[in-house]
């Protein structure tokens, strides 16, 4: 059972004004003259910009390790400085733009989860005659506290490296054929325990673009991915890892469907196929049940975006397609998410998101046989933007995951502090 969430405590009352005095000061130390000016900090001739971006947070959160029966509060500070450097301006056809920022993040009750992360991130587009290209290469260090991964009374904290490189090239004014390469690798930081499995994949979209109207171009495609999830320990057995292929044969359209609605979606079928995966213990090894062997399922990848009114944005997220749990385990994701903006004036906008991810997990055996996880998500926010590039938001979020994995649902209500400053 939940805990029953009443907002009357006179601790947390306080710790959230704390917290509104933290973002304050933070944000004035750390931004330094940035209120009074919005130039870079560092002009290169006419090509080259650099930019102080800094971001200072404070969150109270009712439930940190998403626990489904002991539920425990704190409050959480973070002060991320960081740097920008962009490349090109518009005045070429490069353009390129350096990021990189360290996160201080601080525990009011549990400082043994104090952490620093890093991020690093380049990104850069070249626009020529008949060839575009855009690439990205980055690197983060995070917590994790979604219950997207599997874990009790611990916030996980992971490493991510990704990288994409994505081109198109126009045939003729009706034909023009995209392609590209898209890698990540999650490696899980546990303190040498080794208790979660470490993956990564390598996916080769193709597609083939027709210009149905001037707006519009419709696509036919194939999507080739391959993965491998490694090994680790659940107790004093070993889980080895095992490699991964995916197919993605679909069909799409991207561009401006009607005056207000615009964006792209591909569906079609996609398949799956895994490697035996085994089990050592005692010297004995007997195969695992982390759902090994082949699987198909309709295949999802859509990003709408809808204007009703020049005030009103709706952004909507469709995907379907297979994943890997905190255990190594296939998994089976439906995602919906929809994002929405209202703009009250030039300073002030309201903000909205409603989210619903079902995770079906394919073991065959063991703890996760017939796992089905639905995890749903509701924000609010409102945010003011300040002269010079200032932007300050407050917000609340509730997330809910329903498991019928004992232990692994839970339910959390966090309430958010921003400032965000640039110069």
């Amino acid at each position: 059972m939940h805990k029953k969430f009443i907002f009357t405590d006179l601790r947390a009352f306080c710790n959230l004004l704390q917290a509104s005095l933290f973002v304050a000061v933070a944000s004035y130390i750390s931004g330094g003259s940035a209120l009074y000016g919005g130039s870079p900090l560092h002009t290169f001739n006419e090509w080259a910009d650099l930019y102080f971006n800094g971001n200072a947070s404070a969150s109270w959160d009712s439930n940190i390790f998403r626990d489904e029966e002991d539920e425990e509060s704190d409050l959480k500070y973070i002060l991320s400085p960081g740097l920008e450097l962009n490349l090109g301006r518009g005045l070429s056809a490069y353009d390129m733009t350096i990021r990189t920022s360290y996160d201080f993040i601080r525990y009011q009750e549990n400082d043994h989860l104090d952490a620093e992360n890093f991020h690093i991130s380049t990104s850069g587009v070249y626009r020529g005659s008949r060839l575009d290209l855009s690439g990205r290469l980055g690197y983060d260090e995070n917590q994790i506290t979604s219950g997207e991964d599997t874990a009790q009374r611990s916030i996980i904290e992971t490493e991510d490296v990704n990288g994409k490189i994505d081109g198109e090239y126009r045939l003729s004014p009706k034909f023009s054929f995209g392609a590209g390469a898209h890698y990540y690798d999650r490696d899980y930081i546990t303190g040498g325990r080794d208790e979660l499995a470490d993956w990564n994949h390598l996916r080769f979209p193709f597609d083939l673009f027709y210009k149905y109207t001037p707006k519009v171009d419709l696509s036919a495609g194939y999507t080739y991915k391959t993965g491998a999830v490694e090994d680790y320990y659940r107790g004093d057995t070993l889980i080895e890892g095992y490699d991964t292929t995916s197919h993605f044969i679909n069909v799409g359209a991207r561009g401006s469907f009607f005056p207000k609605l615009s964006g792209f979606f591909k569906v079609g079928y996609r398949t799956h196929d895994s490697d035996d995966s085994f089990e050592i213990r005692n010297g004995e090894r007997t195969r695992s049940n982390r759902g090994s062997g082949s699987d198909g399922q309709i295949g999802l990848d859509s990003g709408l975006t809808w204007n009703p009114t020049l005030k009103t944005t709706h952004n909507l997220i469709l995907k379907r397609d297979f994943g890997v749990g905190g255990e190594g385990t296939v998994t089976e994701v439906s995602r919906l998410r929809l994002d929405s903006s209202y703009s009250l004036n030039p300073r002030w906008s309201a903000s909205s998101i409603l989210g619903y991810t079902l995770r079906d997990y394919q073991a065959n055996g063991g703890a996760n046989r017939n796992r089905e996880d639905n995890l749903y998500l509701l924000g609010l926010s409102l945010n003011y933007t300040a002269p010079d590039y200032w932007r300050f938001s407050g917000g609340y979020r509730y997330q809910d995951n329903d498991s019928n994995r004992r232990g692994y649902s839970f339910v959390s209500h966090n309430f958010y502090l921003t400032a965000q400053f640039r110069y």
